[in-house]
């Protein structure tokens, strides 16, 4: 009997799920969840110069197209002395929980172009828009794209990733609502009761917390710190700034398409587009 296009789709997904989760685990061996670097551990992070943020934007009814958007700020300034957004197509399919497989590529890319052009503004941190060691296999996007570069590397979501063990139920809620100031914080355990990340309050103003969690050289309690320094808003300056670069492309090249994918809520009162360059 001959197979349908449904069912050879579907054992070509079940193929790429099955090798990209080994390839998920043997990468997860590399990864280091404590200090690497020197700033990491003074108070003040003395010696952290330049900091990136990584974002991915896509248009609705696309799923090949998108724009990477790449900044690095100055630290402790957050000014953004570097950017670049690009136009890529993802050439891998959507899979839930396998997203840097299809990502990491043009990310990739993206970032080699600023290596090689630009080695001045090589950053010492990355935060993506993503998830680090909070994702069902310990092994998300920070970690993935921070194993590949040897970089500090930080998971900033906006959503919490749910999973076994790490539900946004009442007693998740409640939580959120002892949080009272700016770098207020509580871990993130899963089943095993190994903890994962941090529903972080980066700012005193901020309602809904950011979800941190580490990389790849850096471990949490540092990585809420540093997010809590780079954040004026909710959403830290390096994946905020990058954000709205990338959005403002799509804006540009699809005035009358949309974003999604994107959590693209932001607090009241935040002005997502403020000290946006032109």
């Amino acid at each position: 009997m001959l197979r349908t296009d449904d069912e050879k789709r579907k054992d070509y997904l079940a193929e790429k799920k099955y090798s990209w989760r080994n390839e998920q685990m043997r990468l997860a061996q590399h990864v280091k969840l404590c200090n690497t670097e020197e700033w990491q551990n003074d108070e003040n992070f003395e010696g952290l110069r330049l900091v990136a943020g990584v974002d991915v934007s896509f248009i609705k009814g696309d799923d090949v197209n998108a724009v990477i958007g790449l900044v690095v700020l100055q630290f402790p300034s957050l000014e953004v002395v570097y950017e670049d957004c690009q136009l890529v197509k993802l050439e891998e399919p959507y899979i839930p929980s396998y997203l840097a497989f299809r990502e990491v590529p043009p990310i990739l890319d993206v970032m080699g172009k600023l290596y090689y052009t630009k080695p001045q503004y090589i950053p010492q941190l990355i935060v993506v828009d993503g998830n680090g060691l909070l994702h069902p296999r310990e092994f998300g996007l920070a970690c993935h794209l921070g194993c590949y570069l040897w970089t500090p590397t930080i998971g900033a979501a906006k959503k919490l990733f749910v999973m076994e063990g790490i539900q946004r139920d009442e007693k998740h809620k409640e939580s959120i609502r002892t949080l009272s100031s700016a770098g207020d914080k509580f871990f993130l355990f899963n089943k095993r009761n190994k903890c994962l990340g941090a529903a972080l309050k980066p700012t005193n103003d901020s309602q809904i917390p950011i979800y941190v969690s580490p990389g790849h050289c850096i471990d949490i309690e540092t990585a809420c710190r540093v997010i809590t320094r780079l954040a004026k808003y909710r959403i830290p300056e390096p994946t905020r700034q990058a954000d709205l670069r990338s959005r403002k492309m799509i804006e540009k090249l699809f005035p009358n398409g949309f974003i999604k994918g994107a959590d693209d809520e932001y607090e009241f009162g935040d002005d997502p587009y403020q000290g946006l360059l032109h």
